[in-house]
C-alpha cells in the first residue's frame, strides 16, 4: 500500500482511475485537515498537554514516504552534537524488528550494539554503527523512551 500511494503521489500522467482515486482522496483529507486542526488548537489552549522531555529535542521527520534521506539526516546530526562533546541519544520505534517495542530497548548505549537488524530493525542498528558514542533507543512511546535516554 506505501508504495502504491507513493508511485500514486509521484506519478506525472495518472490514468482516469488514478484520477478518480486522488480525488478520493482529497475530499477524504478535508475532515482530516479539520480533526488535525482541532487538535492543534487543543494543545495551542493547552487543553490537550504536550510532553516536555527535559533535553534539548531535534525531531525528523516528513509527510512523504520513506527514501528522503531521513535517516542519514538523523545520523550527521547525531555525529555534529556529540562531537560538540553533548550527549546524544536517538529514539527510533524500531519499525521492522522482531524485539517488542512497548518497553524501552537499548539498541545501542554508545559503546556497544545489543541487537541485530533483525531483532532491533535495521535503521536503529544503521545509526547504531555510524554515530558512535550516541545513544540509540526504541520504544513505540517517544516520551517513555525519552525519559529512559535522560535517566541514562
Amino acid at each position: 500500500m506505501k508504495l502504491f500511494l507513493s508511485k500514486l503521489h509521484y506519478d506525472t500522467e495518472p490514468n482516469i482511475y488514478k484520477r478518480i482515486l486522488i480525488s478520493i482522496l482529497e475530499i477524504l483529507s478535508i475532515p482530516y485537515g479539520a480533526v488535525v486542526a482541532i487538535r492543534n488548537f487543543l494543545y495551542d489552549k493547552e487543553i490537550l498537554k504536550s510532553y516536555n522531555a527535559k533535553a534539548t529535542t531535534i525531531s525528523v521527520g516528513n509527510l512523504t514516504t520513506g527514501g528522503v534521506g531521513k535517516t542519514p539526516f538523523t545520523a550527521a546530526l547525531a555525529n555534529f552534537y556529540t562531537e560538540k562533546f553533548h550527549k546524544v541519544a536517538i529514539i527510533s520505534r524500531g519499525y521492522g524488528g522482531e524485539i517488542s517495542n512497548k518497553e524501552v530497548n537499548v539498541i545501542s548505549d554508545g559503546k556497544k550494539i545489543y541487537f541485530s537488524a533483525r531483532e532491533a530493525g535495521d535503521e536503529p542498528v544503521w545509526l547504531s554503527e555510524n554515530c558512535k558514542s550516541t545513544i540509540v533507543l526504541t520504544c513505540s512511546s517517544r516520551s517513555k523512551a525519552a525519559e529512559y535516554a535522560v535517566r541514562m
